[in-house]
């Protein structure tokens, strides 16, 4: 059985330093990995700087959440260049959204199914390797 693959809009997150122009700056930069079946002409990644003035990163892993406190953040600076393609974003994720919902819901049951096989075999290869070691003859 293969791993499955994610085939609804999910998203990464690193730590870094991605400004040239202030190397000091430690950012996050959020990059959001579009479903397999669509590659939208949309802005996928977006860099926030790491400081007091976005009070708490976002808990959790739905993109469509993100984007909108993405969103929101943007929204809350005097200017942004990023705040017309966040809201393209937003906008796009709204409206796969009930798709992307069953995508991982499916994605869910198929991994769920995938690790029970792969911890049937651990089991039953340790069961194996078990009866050998006892039916192995014992020092007298």
């Amino acid at each position: 059985m293969d791993k499955p693959k994610k085939r609804y809009t999910t998203f990464t997150r690193r730590e870094g330093h991605f400004d040239f122009a202030h190397p000091g700056r430690e950012e996050v930069a959020y990059r959001f990995v579009w479903a397999e079946d669509e590659t939208p002409k949309l802005k996928r990644s977006f860099c926030i700087k790491l400081s007091s003035d976005w009070g708490s990163y976002p808990d959790t892993s739905s993109a469509l959440a993100l984007a909108r406190t993405l969103e929101d953040y943007h929204a809350s600076k005097l200017y942004s260049s990023d705040s017309a393609e966040i809201r393209a974003v937003v906008a796009y994720l709204e409206a796969r959204e009930s798709q992307d919902i069953l995508l991982e819901a499916e994605y869910d049951i198929e991994e769920a199914r995938y690790k029970l096989e792969h911890w049937k075999q651990e089991l039953s290869d340790r069961e194996r390797y078990l009866e050998a070691v006892q039916a192995e003859p014992q020092p007298a």
